[in-house]
């Protein structure tokens, strides 16, 4: 019966619906059975309200559970031990309001440092934008790059080729020269102009050059003289002005003979 009466307390206790209506002789056949007994003494030596979850609480742990905010494993055991340790701790109250201020200076400079990596951040998103706005440009100019570098080679090939049928034509024309100039003989019966001595050539040139100053002399200045005699009077030899055909007439000469003369050194001085 003492048994039966403390499971009922402990009912009445916990808040249990209709409890006030269970009776201690309620449990009297669960005394009887020994199989029972053992657990019938450790729910009344362990089981009290503080172990039982309201309906408030349930409540806010979904609530809490919803939000993502439920610790499990090795979170939920190192908040256990902070939490043990907090209650272990006997701090008085200057000691209390010494670590709450050392909290929030350090929350203040935790601030401060997250305003600092907010503007670095800031400033390599902007270096980055401008970096891949660089990228872009220059994927632009290494197209262009590998297309101009795509036509020099292409040139350089054409060049080269036009090279080698150079080389082909001219080692072709020097195969033909020496074949030319070639001779079965004696090696010196074939020279060319560059190899032989132009001193004769040049003196035979020099001695052609005097003769025909001495001719040109002879003709142009002493045959002069020669023929109007170096004699006669200066008076009798003047200079005509062809451009006025009057001083010819006045001279004795016949006038279409002038106008002919007249003609003829239009057209030699229209030449």
């Amino acid at each position: 019966m003492e048994i039966g009466k403390k499971v009922v307390e402990i009912i009445n206790s916990l808040g249990y619906r209709g409890s006030h209506e269970i009776q201690a002789e309620d449990f009297e056949w669960m005394c009887e059975d020994e199989a029972v007994l053992p657990f019938l003494d450790w729910f009344c030596s362990n089981v009290n309200p503080s172990l039982i979850i309201t309906s408030k609480e349930m409540t806010e742990f979904s609530a809490l559970k919803a939000a993502g905010g439920i610790l499990e494993g090795a979170q939920l055991e190192q908040a256990l031990q902070s939490s043990t340790n907090i209650e272990e701790d006997d701090l008085t109250e200057d000691q209390l309001k010494k670590e709450i201020a050392e909290l929030q200076s350090d929350i203040k400079s935790t601030k401060k440092r997250k305003e600092i990596l907010i503007q670095q951040r800031n400033r390599l998103s902007i270096h980055h934008t401008e970096r891949q706005h660089k990228i872009t440009k220059l994927g632009a100019i290494e197209a262009n790059a590998k297309k101009s570098y795509k036509r020099s080679i292409e040139q350089i090939h054409s060049d080269n080729n036009k090279m080698n049928t150079a080389l082909k034509n001219l080692s072709k024309a020097f195969n033909d020269v020496s074949m030319e100039y070639s001779c079965d003989g004696d090696a010196n019966d074939a020279m060319f102009l560059s190899h032989l001595s132009l001193q004769d050539y040049c003196r035979a040139e020099e001695h052609f050059t005097q003769d025909l100053t001495k001719y040109t002399k002879k003709q142009f200045f002493e045959g002069i003289t020669g023929i109007t005699g170096q004699d006669s009077p200066a008076s009798w030899y003047q200079l005509l002005d062809l451009s006025d055909p009057s001083t010819l007439v006045l001279k004795g000469e016949k006038e279409h003979i002038t106008a002919s003369n007249c003609k003829e050194v239009a057209r030699l001085q229209a030449l």
